[in-house]
């Protein structure tokens, strides 16, 4: 497993539009996901909201119940892909088209970027705080499926909290990524004895 320091480059993009009625937006490559998320400074829970993947269009009156409040920040991104941000102040009767050149990340940004997660998420997780860590680790894996030391973090995480199947089920991943790691393989034979033990009735111990 390794670590390192990365920064995120995201461009933003002023939109000047006083709203929108219908949003379109289309990238290439395709599939790339969207999310928005309003930043009105009021705002306690600014979490993002999931459209979907590219190619997409919908009214915006679907997201005004979600985000009554304005301004808006619109993320587009792509595993391989610079991530997108646009900064759109209201959204409403304009409509909103968006017709989006993606830029391959270099391997060095890629890099970068998942190793400097990987780094928080052990820092959370020495801070206790294992549900942020987990989360992040979820995160991770969107754009970096077939990287084994994040299911194999997470399978440390889910032994700390004592959750012995979604441990065994993220080793089993890590494993099958990494067959030649022989320390996860043993960590792996260790929790499958553990819960085979544990699943044993207390009558049947007691006879052992």
């Amino acid at each position: 497993m390794f670590y390192a320091r990365i920064l995120v480059s995201t461009s933003i993009a002023m939109l000047m539009l006083s709203c929108a009625s219908q949003m379109t937006v289309q990238s290439n490559p395709q599939e790339a996901s969207v999310s928005i998320s309003s930043i009105h400074p009021n705002l306690k829970d600014g979490a993002p909201v999931e459209i979907g993947k590219t190619p997409i269009q919908l009214k915006t009156d679907e997201l005004q119940s979600k985000l009554p409040v304005g301004p808006y920040l619109l993320q587009v991104k792509h595993e391989g892909y610079e991530p997108l941000s646009f900064l759109i102040p209201d959204i409403g009767a304009a409509d909103l088209a968006l017709n989006l050149q993606m830029q391959k990340t270099r391997v060095d940004d890629q890099v970068n970027i998942l190793v400097d997660s990987l780094f928080k998420a052990q820092a959370l997780t020495h801070n206790g705080d294992y549900q942020s860590a987990l989360n992040l680790l979820s995160e991770l894996e969107k754009n970096y499926s077939n990287v084994a030391a994040i299911y194999e973090m997470k399978a440390s995480i889910y032994i700390l909290q004592k959750n012995i199947p979604s441990a065994l089920s993220n080793a089993d991943k890590a494993i099958k990524l990494n067959p030649n790691n022989e320390e996860l393989k043993s960590f792996y034979r260790v929790l499958t004895k553990d819960r085979s033990i544990s699943s044993v009735p207390e009558k049947e111990k007691e006879q052992r």
